[in-house]
């Protein structure tokens, strides 16, 4: 190995065990880029023994060294949760990183922390700024409590000239000078408690983040409102202040906007009629139809090319707004949709699909595939929950071969209803598919597939090339029972832990020609 490889790995051997998220509590070595199959390397760093971990990590970087044109583009390095012992080993590791992302744990799961910003997490972001600013790509940090602090993130922040965005934990105080400093920063998320409290804390900080947004031309700002799924959205509304009315018109001008929870803000800018026409991508979380309804209303929809859009609480009523909107959506690219229903679908060019929870008929259900399958640049398609549509499988397999054909990488069919039958359907279109750059297919929480479906389809996949598939692991059927299959293949295997769904699942790939176990 080289310098480089033998120093990051030296990091890993003194650092603590890494969980599912690739987290050594303080250090994570992210070198997924590297490799065609994302999934592969997210899982090989995850929790093991100090040891294995060390050796996986050495073997990885072997591999990374024969495969990688540019061997000193190295890894990624994103700090979370950064303890005091484990300073000098992030420290230690930033002549080999090309870039780092600094984040206090409050960005986990955003979650209440007791400890808004550690001061080994404030040392760390300081002495990297110090030695390495060009390094820093993204920074989220919450406020820490004094003053000498808040100075320190500043000076900071104002080295840092690279430094593409940055994310602000706002709950429980706020200090607008450290918008000041991030204002050659053109990415913005902000966190903020918007229940009780939403007229007062908007009057504290919206003219800091007007002055952010004039400061120069915005890529992004986002709003996340603190528990926003614990209660309902009624309470006081956004303010009509002089400062409320500029903050809605510096808006007017984001290309990328995210309201999570932010409904107030929602309110705001639809109470205001604020014309969102430089929007080109919009995220909302938002309780009731008639905001995204009032918000698609603000916008020009033919320049949107991003849009997802998740409805919460008890109102999932008939979203005939998007269904109208379809047809004026003419540059969309990216489409994702959570706990909607959907009547229309009309065709459209689109590169990523993420469908989850969404109730609608077969027939709206049928419309939607064509709607999909019509896209001639695909790169991705997820649909969870296709089961409640009951759509033949031919029908799917046919969908899934056009999907193929036009080179798409990852097909989500989880919880689609598929049993030994449709599973033999899907086994057909995939079989002799030799994919360019790989092929991910995931046909999890199929409660119906069986272990005769599994069979048809790794014999399929042992036809293939540059293709991995994820299957469920079944209590009564242990994976040895597909041993043979995978000898006879030469596919390799390996048991992987979904951390969202908290569960084991087997990933084959017919990507490698040695059989390697976990």
């Amino acid at each position: 190995m080289s310098t480089q490889v033998a120093q990051v790995a030296k990091v890993a051997k003194s650092s603590q065990p890494m969980d599912t998220v690739m987290t050594v509590e303080a250090v994570v070595i992210n070198i997924a880029q590297f490799i065609h199959d994302v999934a592969g390397v997210l899982t090989l760093l995850e929790a093991v023994p100090l040891t294995p971990l060390l050796s996986s990590l050495q073997r990885l970087m072997e591999r990374l060294e024969m495969r990688t044109e540019a061997p000193s583009c190295w890894p990624h390095l994103s700090v979370l949760g950064l303890k005091r012992k484990d300073r000098a080993a992030a420290l230690a590791a930033m002549p080999a990183i090309a870039s780092v992302r600094a984040e206090d744990v409050f960005f986990r799961n955003f979650e209440r922390c007791d400890v808004p910003c550690s001061a080994a997490f404030l040392d760390f972001l300081c002495a990297t700024a110090d030695k390495w600013p060009a390094k820093l790509s993204r920074v989220g940090l919450s406020m820490p409590p004094s003053d000498d602090d808040v100075a320190r993130v500043c000076r900071a922040l104002r080295r840092c000239d690279h430094l593409g965005s940055i994310q602000v934990n706002a709950v429980d105080q706020c200090h607008t000078s450290v918008l000041e400093a991030a204002h050659h920063i053109r990415c913005l998320e902000w966190v903020y408690d918007g229940y009780s409290s939403v007229v007062a804390r908007a009057l504290m900080w919206s003219a800091a983040i007007t002055a952010w947004l004039i400061a120069g031309p915005t890529t992004h700002i986002g709003f996340h409102r603190l528990d926003f799924t614990s209660y309902s959205s009624a309470g006081p509304l956004w303010s009509l202040h002089d400062d409320d009315l500029a903050f809605a018109k510096a808006l007017a001008t984001v290309p990328s906007l995210t309201l999570q929870g932010a409904d107030s803000i929602a309110d705001m800018l639809v109470g205001l009629h604020t014309p969102l026409h430089a929007l080109t991508q919009l995220s909302i979380n938002a309780e009731d139809v008639a905001r995204v309804e009032g918000l698609f209303g603000l916008v020009d929809l033919a320049k949107i090319t991003h849009l997802d859009i998740t409805l919460r609480g008890r109102q999932q009523d008939l979203l005939s707004c998007f269904g109208a909107a379809l047809p004026q959506l003419t540059s969309l690219q990216e489409l994702r949709l959570d706990g909607m229903a959907l009547a229309e679908a009309t065709t459209t060019s689109l590169r990523v699909v993420c469908i989850d929870n969404v109730e609608c008929s077969e027939l709206a259900a049928h419309r939607l595939l064509q709607w999909i399958s019509s896209s001639p640049c695909l790169n991705e398609v997820s649909w969870y929950g296709l089961e409640y549509a009951d759509i033949l499988y031919t029908e799917l397999a046919t969908n899934l071969r056009s999907w193929i054909d036009v080179g798409v990488h990852r097909v989500g069919l989880t919880r689609a209803g598929l049993d030994d039958a449709g599973a033999t359907e899907m086994a057909q279109v995939l079989r002799d598919t030799h994919h360019a750059s790989g092929l991910m297919l995931d046909f999890r929480f199929n409660d119906f597939l069986d272990v005769d479906g599994a069979r048809e389809l790794i014999n399929a996949l042992g036809t293939c090339s540059n293709v991995t598939l994820a299957l469920d692991l079944s209590d009564t059927t242990p994976v040895e029972t597909f041993a043979e299959l995978f000898a006879s293949h030469n596919l390799t295997w390996r048991i992987k832990y979904d951390e969202q769904n908290m569960c084991d699942f087997l990933s084959v790939s017919s990507q490698t020609t040695q059989r390697r176990a976990t």
